[in-house]
């Protein structure tokens, strides 16, 4: 009994790839395949780049730029963290901050 399942669901495998598996499988179509792509071989290049740039740029302008009203968002954390970011890197230290007013009063007393 489980001998006779088996080779008939092995039949019913067969039957099934028989039915939906591509002709074009042998060598000859592979060759006539590939003489038919009429595309030279820097639009790949130039597609995978142009993929590898758009879609990065996409995703920084959407999280960081885009406007999404005044609700709040899933990108609301992160566009604090780069406000933070921006504020930390264009401030002055308080070690830079006396530097320079030591440099006005020099300047100013010259």
């Amino acid at each position: 009994m489980l001998l006779r399942n088996t080779q008939l669901l092995l039949r019913r495998n067969n039957v099934f790839r028989a039915r939906f598996q591509s002709t074009n499988t042998g060598p000859e179509h592979q060759a006539h395949d590939e003489a038919i792509d009429f595309r030279p071989p820097w639009v790949y290049a130039a597609s995978r780049m142009m993929i590898f740039t758009i879609v990065p740029s996409i995703v920084v302008y959407s999280v960081f730029f885009y406007d999404f009203g005044d609700k709040d968002h899933v990108f609301r954390p992160a566009r604090r963290w780069a406000l933070k970011q921006k504020a930390a890197f264009l401030t002055l230290s308080p070690d830079e901050e006396r530097m320079l007013k030591a440099d006005k009063t020099k300047s100013e007393t010259s």
